[in-house]
């Protein structure tokens, strides 16, 4: 919950100014490059979370995983 949450406050806080990207990316790819870091570092953190199969049931696990599909969904 906490990594989604500071991916959400990075993507808004950063997306009004530059994003922080090499200068020889172009300025939308790059944008899209660092978005979809963003993406993909998510995604690790949900894929640690389906890894707890100890505790499939869990309430903010559920909770968890539809935050990653919203943040997911905005991102794309």
């Amino acid at each position: 919950m906490e990594e989604i949450k500071e991916i959400e406050e990075t993507f808004e806080s950063e997306k009004k100014k530059n994003p922080p990207m090499p200068v020889s990316h172009p300025q939308y790819g790059g944008v899209a490059i660092w978005t979809y870091s963003l993406i993909m570092r998510a995604t690790k953190a949900r894929a640690a979370i389906e890894g707890l199969y100890f505790i499939p049931d869990h309430p903010l696990a559920k909770e968890a995983i539809e935050k990653h599909r919203k943040l997911h969904q905005h991102l794309d």
